[in-house]
């Protein structure tokens, strides 16, 4: 958060957005640690899970280099 906001590219209004998901996400990541804990049992189940997470992040990259071409970019165009 701190890197976007020394960016200069957003108003601080924006950092609502940013700030809410980090507290989810801390909590998200405990909730499916659990599950994974509780329902991979063999080395097919880890397997599984590595690949969907590798997804995941790869649809997350996806999602943000989107915003920076969208979002970004067009603030950096005004004067």
């Amino acid at each position: 958060v701190e890197g976007l906001r020394r960016s200069g590219l957003l108003a601080e209004k924006d950092f609502e957005y940013f700030t809410a998901h980090i507290v989810e996400d801390e909590g998200h990541a405990v909730a499916f640690n659990g599950l994974i804990e509780s329902g991979a049992r063999s080395a097919g189940d880890f397997e599984r899970v590595r690949r969907g997470t590798l997804r995941s992040l790869e649809l997350r990259g996806r999602f943000w280099d989107g915003c920076e071409r969208r979002v970004f970019a067009a603030r950096r165009a005004l004067p």
